[in-house]
């Protein structure tokens, strides 16, 4: 690991990512993640935990060219806001 004065790192590996298209319901964008508490000075796990996340796609997912990043841009970011609410709770929960 790199140096840093942090007693605890997060370790994150994003395992899938990605979109979905759908008919009948919203397109979605989803990711999956092994996320992993280790002690800085021991390396010993502290905690870990897989999550899974996916949030509705505001519009068509078809109907983003290059010319509309921005939409993208914000599905991206809403479920990586998701995905991190997820692991403060759980990290909370378990008294971390």
């Amino acid at each position: 690991m790199p140096p840093t004065d942090a007693d605890r790192v997060l370790l994150v590996g994003v395992q899938d990512f990605g979109a979905l298209l759908a008919d009948l319901a919203s397109d979605k964008f989803y990711i999956m993640a092994q996320f992993k508490l280790i002690d800085r000075a021991t390396g010993k796990k502290l905690w870990e935990k897989k999550i899974y996340e996916r949030t509705d796609f505001d519009g068509k997912l078809q109907d983003m060219q290059a010319e509309n990043q921005k939409g993208l841009k914000v599905g991206i970011n809403k479920v990586l806001e998701k995905i991190t609410r997820k692991v403060v709770a759980d990290l909370r929960l378990a008294r971390i």
